[in-house]
């Protein structure tokens, strides 16, 4: 559980384990997706073509996560003991933390790609303002010196004339 990453490498991983640890036929590993409204098949160890002899629920923090369910053993009449199913108890527990754990990686991943998007999305904001007050200003430069200037160049022209004529 320590070593598993996400669920696509956890689920599978878990039901070998149990299948190989305990000598099970098969072992079916299922968890409660949400919004769906029954258990969804996730990790299938073996041929499920025997009837279940044990069915384990993944319980984290008092809510279902899914299901460990368990072929017969290979070996004997198939079923399973008490100390079998106590073991499964423990790693169905244990699975349950880690199934939690990839679930909230899973949501913060997803986070993360949101706001990255987000990010992107205001540096483009900021660049498009920073080109419009380029624009604005040389905008305003051009008027001016077409405009304001050309009139303050008119009246110094004048001034020098109107001088130039209380002069003579």
């Amino acid at each position: 559980l320590r070593e598993t990453g996400g669920l696509e490498e956890l689920l599978p991983r878990l039901a070998a384990t149990i299948r190989a640890g305990l000598g099970l036929r098969w072992v079916r590993v299922r968890l409660l997706l949400p919004g769906e409204a029954g258990a969804e098949p996730i990790a299938v160890e073996g041929d499920p073509a025997s009837p279940a002899a044990a069915r384990i629920p993944i319980v984290h923090g008092g809510v279902e996560l899914g299901a460990i369910e368990c072929g017969p053993r290979t070996e004997g009449d198939g079923a399973l003991t008490p100390a079998d199913l106590e073991l499964v108890e423990g790693v169905a527990r244990q699975g349950a933390l880690a199934i939690r754990n990839a679930h909230l990686a899973a949501e913060l991943q997803a986070r993360l790609e949101e706001i990255r998007e987000q990010a992107r999305q205001l540096d483009l904001s900021r660049m498009r303002l920073v080109q419009a007050q380029v624009a604005e200003r040389r905008r305003i430069e051009r008027d001016i010196h077409d405009g304001a200037q050309q009139g303050i160049v008119s009246l110094i022209a004048r001034a020098r004339l109107a001088r130039a004529q209380l002069e003579s």
